[in-house]
């Protein structure tokens, strides 16, 4: 046996146990991450590959022309891979509005999957010649070693998809001696930004955090001037430091518009790379862990995560998309039409219009309903709804969001219930809301007197 078959089959056993990886990646990030179908396509083509890679070994060992199959099977592999990396590229941009190429040099997993995409593409007229000489040879090593290279790099992309959907992020507080309220505050935001960090990070690499960073220190400048970030760790000192550029009465405004826009923004990332029902996963148990270390501290600023992201959205993300464009109409009509649009009767407007408290709630609540952005799959982006609560006051900031999550779910409940059935919608709700409930007794009782009778008696037992 010559050094040209060896290398052949060592480096042939190594291109299969990376398909097989892959395979194995691919199938398990299919349901987990947005563009699913395009990790099934890619799937399908490194199945192909397979299929290539026994048949070949049945024409050789069993002396049979099988370079038709071959062939066959290596341009449906191809083909598939080269498509379900066009659809997995086109789902992450559907997210946001971003370019495809800022999508493939930015993350590390797209990164990872365009190498070994360009390898199989470059390894293509290497192959086809290589399929016209009749006995292996130093060719033959070359096409092999570029499949190998290419289904290695692709592999590691999905592992990476692989490993953070399937791992959940962990709070890590610092132990810091603060002295006064707003490092108490500003120590607390951190804390949680520093896990949304930590959590993108490990699928986007440094350079999506820094881009990050750097825009929300133009937007910011006071207390980001100067910032500390050791990958992928957001440091206090630097921001504590600037703490005393600020004027007392904007100090924790401040923090409040900085942190929201940071988190805005790591968040939209991991939805671009991941899914939106991972980054609910993510979120339920980063503020869960929040909530528990910080207590109170933290409560003005993860109420309207807590309930527009965790509690409305996954509602509105069953539902199909005329469903989800009915309620953000019924949601622009109340906020055209004012108090009206609110109630379903004449003799409940009326009601309404003699208890001035009903009144003063949706004026309380319809710059948050105004701020409030739906997409047309059921995600709600709540960029604009913090920056309408940064000059409010922390306790009014809680009453006001939880008076415009009482209207806007009375507002679109019903057309959820219509869409996915009585049953179901109630079993999301109460699902997402229990806990939530119990944390926050304020806000049931304030959805509760926001509500329809008859939703009120629905909900009733939800607590």
């Amino acid at each position: 046996m010559d050094v040209t078959t060896i290398l052949i089959y060592g480096i042939g056993a190594v291109f299969t146990a990376f398909t097989l990886m892959f395979v194995f990646y691919a199938v398990k990030n299919t349901r987990r991450l947005l563009g699913g179908i395009g990790n099934s396509l890619r799937a399908v083509g490194a199945g192909c590959f397979l299929l290539m890679v026994v048949t070949g070994a049945v024409g050789i060992f069993g002396s049979l022309n099988t370079n038709p199959l071959v062939l066959a099977f290596w341009g449906l592999g191809l083909a598939a891979i080269l498509a379900g990396g066009v659809v997995r590229l086109r789902a992450i941009q559907g997210t946001r509005n971003i370019s495809a190429l800022k999508v493939l040099i930015t993350f590390r997993d797209a990164k990872l999957h365009l190498i070994g995409i360009i390898i199989l593409v470059l390894s293509i007229p290497v192959f086809l010649i290589d399929m016209l000489l009749p006995t292996y040879d130093w060719l033959s090593v070359v096409t092999v070693a570029g499949f190998a290279a290419a289904f290695g790099f692709m592999t590691a992309g999905e592992r990476i998809l692989y490993g953070e959907s399937k791992k959940l992020p962990t709070l890590k507080s610092e132990e810091r001696r603060l002295l006064r309220k707003e490092l108490q505050i500003l120590g607390a935001r951190l804390d949680l930004t520093n896990v949304y960090l930590a959590s993108l990070s490990v699928v986007s690499g440094e350079k999506p955090l820094r881009m990050i960073l750097d825009q929300c220190s133009e937007e910011e400048p006071v207390l980001l001037e100067g910032y500390k970030f050791t990958f992928p760790k957001l440091h206090f000192e630097p921001l504590a430091k600037n703490m005393g550029l600020i004027h007392p009465r904007e100090k924790e405004q401040t923090i409040f518009r900085t942190f929201a826009s940071i988190d805005s923004k790591i968040l939209v990332s991991y939805e671009r790379l991941l899914s939106p029902q991972r980054v609910v996963e993510v979120m339920d148990k980063t503020l869960r862990d929040s909530l528990k270390t910080h207590g109170e501290i933290l409560h003005d600023y993860v109420l309207p995560q807590i309930l527009f992201k965790l509690m409305l959205q996954p509602m509105l993300m069953k539902c199909k998309r005329e469903t989800v464009a009915l309620a953000k109409e019924r949601l622009g009509a109340l906020v055209r039409t004012g108090p009206s649009a609110m109630y379903s009767g004449v003799l409940e407007l009326l009601a309404a219009v003699v208890a001035e408290k009903k009144l003063k709630t949706y004026r309380m609540a319809e710059p948050i309903i105004s701020a409030l952005k739906i997409e047309p799959d059921g995600r709600v982006d709540l960029s604009d709804v913090y920056r309408e609560l940064s000059p409010i006051a922390p306790d009014e900031r809680k009453s006001r969001a939880i008076t415009a999550f009482a209207t806007v779910l009375r507002t679109v409940y019903p057309e959820v219930e219509r869409d996915l059935g009585h049953r179901q919608a109630g079993e999301i709700f109460a699902k997402t809301s229990s806990r939530v409930f119990s944390e926050f007794p304020e806000l049931y009782k304030t959805t509760m007197e926001n509500l329809p009778k008859e939703m009120r008696q629905r909900f009733s037992k939800v607590k």
